[in-house]
C-alpha cells in the first residue's frame, strides 16, 4: 500500500481464519481500540499518522490532491501540473500511465462504466472492476489484517472515507507520480523532489519474479506500489477526522494502519494455531489421528505373534487346534491331517548301522 509494509504483504500470506467484526481475538496480544478523537488530534494526524509517510497534510489547497471528486474531470491532473517537480508534465503524461503496480492495471488507464464503487474514475482508471466492485471488496481486498473495521462496525459517514481512500489509491493515475521508488526510466517524471528517490529494482522486490535474494539492495527501491508524501488537501483530512471522531479504530503506534495490520496478522495467526491445535506449524490433531492407530495396530501384531509362539512351544499350535475343534471336521477324510497324526505318534526308528 503506502508504508514500509506492503498493503498486500499480509494478503499474500493471508491466514484462513475469520475474525468476526468487533470481536476480541483470543490471542492475548490484540491491539487496543480507541476513539478516533482519542488517537488523533485532528485531520493532519489522520492523514499522516494513520498512513505513515504515504500522505502529507497540504494546507495550500491548490497543491493538494483530492481522494474523491464529482463529475467526469479529474482535478488531480491540474494539481500535479502545479507542482514544480512535475511542471514539465502534459495532461497526457499525468493520466496516460499507471505508475503503481499491485492490483493496478498495467500500462495506460482504462475506461470502464461497470464500476459500482469508485465511479469518479470510470473514464480513466488504474484499477480493475474486480478490485473495486463494492465497498466490501475494497475492505477485504488485502486480507483480514487490513480490514478497517476490526474494532467494530464504523458509522456510514466514517466508513465512506476509507472507501474513498481505497478508490483513490487503486484508481487514480496521478497519485503514481508520488511513488516512492520509480523505475529508472521514470525517476525524473515521478520523483517527489527530483533528487532522493532511489530507483525501483525488480531484483530487490520479493513479489517480483526477478527477485534475487542474494543481491545487495542498499540504496535501491524495494517495491513499485509504495507512496511517499502525496499531498492531500487539508480540508479533506479535516473532514475525515470529523466524520470518524466517535468511531473506534486500532491505536497501535499512534493509529498507524500498517502497525495495526502487522499486530492483527500476528493475532490471527495465533488464533489459527490455537484452533488447529498447532504450536509449531504442525497440526497435532493430524498427528494423533495418524500415529495412535498405527501404534495400536503394531501392539496388536506383536501380541498376536507372541501368543502363537507360546502355543507352538506348548505343543498346541493355534491353527492346528482350530482344525481339531471344528465340529464339522472329519479327520478320517483329510490325508494331510492323518499324516501329521502319524508323524506325531509313531516313534522314529534309530539306525543301528
Amino acid at each position: 500500500m503506502k508504508s514500509w509494509t506492503a498493503r498486500g504483504t499480509m494478503m499474500a500470506a493471508t491466514v484462513g481464519v475469520t475474525i468476526a467484526q468487533g470481536s476480541t481475538p483470543a490471542c492475548g496480544r490484540q491491539p487496543e481500540c480507541r476513539k478516533f478523537s482519542e488517537i488523533y488530534s485532528g485531520g493532519r494526524q489522520v492523514c499522516e499518522n494513520m498512513w505513515d509517510e504515504a500522505f502529507r497534510y497540504e494546507t495550500n489547497e491548490s497543491l493538494g490532491l483530492v481522494m474523491w471528486f464529482e463529475g467526469r474531470e479529474n482535478p488531480n491532473i491540474d494539481v500535479a501540473a502545479r507542482h514544480p517537480h512535475l511542471a514539465h508534465l502534459t495532461d497526457d503524461d499525468s493520466q496516460n500511465q499507471c505508475f503503481l503496480e499491485y492490483f493496478h492495471a498495467d500500462g495506460p488507464p482504462v475506461a470502464d462504466n461497470s464500476f459500482d464503487e469508485c465511479r469518479p474514475w470510470e473514464q480513466s482508471a488504474c484499477c480493475t472492476p474486480n478490485t473495486v466492485r463494492s465497498a466490501e471488496a475494497l475492505r477485504a481486498s488485502y486480507g483480514a489484517s487490513y480490514e478497517w473495521d476490526r474494532c467494530g462496525p464504523l458509522s456510514p459517514q466514517c466508513e465512506r472515507f476509507f472507501v474513498k481512500e481505497a478508490c483513490f489509491y487503486e484508481c487514480d493515475p496521478v497519485v503514481g507520480h508520488w511513488r516512492r521508488y520509480p523505475s529508472p526510466s521514470e525517476v525524473n517524471s515521478t520523483a517527489i523532489d527530483g533528487s532522493d528517490r532511489p530507483p525501483y529494482d525488480p531484483e530487490c522486490d520479493d513479489f517480483n519474479t526477478l527477485y534475487n535474494p542474494l543481491k545487495n539492495c542498499t540504496g535501491l527501491g524495494l517495491n513499485n506500489w509504495q507512496l511517499y508524501n502525496a499531498p492531500i488537501k487539508a480540508s479533506f483530512c479535516d473532514d475525515w477526522y470529523t466524520a470518524c471522531a466517535d468511531d473506534y479504530f486500532c491505536a497501535t503506534d499512534g493509529g498507524s494502519y500498517f502497525s495495526c495490520a502487522a499486530a492483527y496478522e500476528e493475532c490471527d495467526n495465533s488464533v489459527l494455531n490455537q484452533e488447529s491445535g498447532s504450536t509449531d506449524g504442525v497440526d497435532t490433531r493430524v498427528v494423533v489421528a495418524v500415529v495412535v492407530p498405527a501404534v495400536l495396530v503394531a501392539l496388536l501384531a506383536v501380541g498376536a505373534v507372541f501368543f502363537m509362539c507360546t502355543r507352538e512351544k506348548q505343543g498346541r499350535p493355534v491353527f492346528h487346534q482350530q482344525i481339531n475343534t471344528n465340529p464339522t471336521f472329519n479327520p478320517k477324510a483329510d490325508p494331510v491331517y492323518l499324516q501329521e497324526v502319524t508323524d506325531e505318534t509313531v516313534p522314529t526308528q534309530q539306525s543301528t548301522v
